[in-house]
């Protein structure tokens, strides 16, 4: 009802702006999880209405934690400290701490841990 009115129609025309709403809900995030409620069920990114979305916190990110897939030993930590240099729905280009730069997917990146303990601790 509020995009009807927002965009002056009468309310026999809402299939008009039924994309427009639906993607305004399935937009909402989780403030306990930093997640909308796709990206928390379903793996694949959802496309908007403008096309493919990228997280909100991979735009805002300077550096993001990457799995790593080779580890020498079980000690190993699991994921590594990169610096996003480029984001697209479906790669990203990293800045390794030792200087060497590549492509990898977004699937393997995931919030820093300083942001979700900020958040965490803001409670």
């Amino acid at each position: 009802l509020l995009a009807l009115k927002s965009q002056g129609l009468p309310t026999e025309q809402w299939p008009a702006v039924l994309p427009d709403a639906l993607h305004a809900v399935r937009s909402l995030l989780c403030t306990s999880t930093n997640a909308t409620p796709h990206e928390r069920f379903l793996v694949f990114s959802r496309r908007s209405t403008s096309g493919r979305s990228i997280p909100a916190w991979l735009l805002d990110s300077k550096s993001t934690l990457l799995k790593k897939h080779v580890r020498n030993s079980k000690t190993d930590p699991l994921v590594e400290e990169v610096r996003l240099l480029e984001v697209n729905p479906t790669y990203a280009y990293v800045r390794f701490p030792d200087g060497r730069e590549s492509s990898v997917s977004t699937r393997h990146l995931a919030l820093p841990d300083q942001v979700v303990l900020k958040k965490h601790n803001k409670k």
